[in-house]
């Protein structure tokens, strides 16, 4: 038996006065090193569980939270800017153009740039404001 706790069971052992005490002395015993041993295959595999389960709500939680912010602006978005694209670097870039982007008071104009596809025949799909009944929401440019 591992000597985790010697001197408790030198106390119990002492102070037995008769055959049942004895018996639920070595009960205890028998529990301690069955408790103080590896952990059994069970006891992993349940462990393991209880982690991916507990991990995999958190990232739902974390997901579904994303998910859904959406900011409404409630002035309108200007028209779009014509831009002078300069020359293409290749003929392999893409001209991703500019939009107007809220910075929480106004729009600013952010610029348009020629873009590498991130794999061949990626397609860019430009920014744009949704327009709603509480207002406009932005949605991302993507490639596609």
């Amino acid at each position: 038996m591992p000597q985790k706790f010697p001197k408790l069971f030198d106390l119990l052992s002492n102070d037995l006065p008769d055959q049942q005490a004895q018996d639920r002395f070595d009960a205890m015993r028998e529990t301690a090193d069955r408790l103080s041993g590896p952990p059994t295959a069970q006891a992993v595999r349940r462990n393991i569980m209880r982690k991916l389960i507990l991990s995999s709500l958190f990232a739902f939680a974390v997901g579904i939270g994303t998910a859904q912010a959406q900011i409404v602006i409630k002035v309108r978005p200007p028209k779009i800017q014509v831009e002078n694209r300069g020359a293409r670097p290749s003929k392999d870039h893409v001209w991703v153009g500019g939009y107007h982007k809220w910075d929480g008071n106004a729009y600013g104009w952010e610029k348009g740039r020629w873009e590498a596809p991130p794999r061949p025949k990626a397609v860019w799909v430009a920014p744009r404001y949704n327009h709603t009944r509480d207002g406009y929401v932005f949605v991302e440019g993507r490639w596609r």
